[in-house]
């Protein structure tokens, strides 16, 4: 069999970026994926971070609402890497805010298409494959938001609180392949663009929590270590929030 591998979708920067280098650093090839044209030269230089670590990366463009592109994206991670895939972050996400009755219907059914429907058509084309190997993980990134919506986050918070009954659906599915499915929702995480928000918005987020401090991108990827490194761990929400709210 081939060298496991890791498929990250949204990689190429951020949260995604810090995920799929995290995941070279133990020893797996790795997918970057992009969606837009404009992201690729970012996607390309996580790539070759990640092969510094001594492990194989492929960038790889697709949109993951669209069902044709992730099938397209399985393929060519097939061909490229072979069928040993051992982990599936399902990290693409829009943010979307405002009163749903002014949002145009795209938007909000934008939001819905790529946060929720996305990381199902993915668990469709790399599940199968989990399955036939009878081992991997699934890990779907969420959002605090999914458990207590915010005001005006409508498509968001529905998104994301459906990744909860995603994670617990797939699990059951999975469990008799030796295939774990979690989620976690997590709080505002310290990122160019979490900062970018103002002072206000941080100020605001801190407020909530207990713990006084944004959790940082490494916050997160102990969390998915700890999901690898964990195999009667299924169908769980891990809440890392600083306890803004405690599931």
């Amino acid at each position: 069999m081939s060298r496991p591998y890791a498929v990250v979708t949204a990689s190429a920067k951020a949260i995604g970026r810090e995920i799929v280098l995290a995941l070279a650093k133990r020893g797996l090839d790795v997918v970057v994926n992009y969606r837009s044209d404009s992201s690729k030269p970012d996607a390309e230089q996580t790539a070759r971070e990640c092969e510094s670590e001594g492990v194989k990366a492929i960038v790889v463009q697709a949109d993951v609402s669209d069902a044709a592109q992730v099938a397209a994206m399985r393929d060519a991670c097939v061909s490229e890497l072979g069928t040993n895939i051992a982990v599936l972050v399902c990290n693409a996400g829009i943010r979307l805010t405002g009163p749903i009755t002014s949002q145009p219907v795209e938007d909000y059914v934008s939001v819905i298409d790529t946060d929720l429907i996305g990381a199902m058509h993915c668990a469709h084309e790399f599940g199968a494959l989990m399955k036939e190997n009878r081992a991997g993980r699934i890990i779907l990134m969420g959002s605090t938001t999914g458990m207590l919506p915010l005001p005006e986050t409508c498509a968001y918070a529905t998104a994301k609180a459906g990744l909860i009954g995603l994670a617990r659906s797939l699990a059951l599915e999975f469990a008799e392949y030796d295939v774990t499915a979690n989620h976690i929702a997590s709080g505002f995480v310290s990122t160019e663009r979490t900062i970018g928000e103002g002072s206000k918005q941080l100020e605001a987020v801190l407020g909530r929590q207990k713990i006084k401090r944004l959790a940082t991108p490494e916050d997160v990827t102990r969390t998915i270590s700890f999901i690898m490194d964990s195999p009667l761990l299924t169908g769980a929400t891990i809440a890392l929030n600083g306890g803004e709210y405690m599931y």
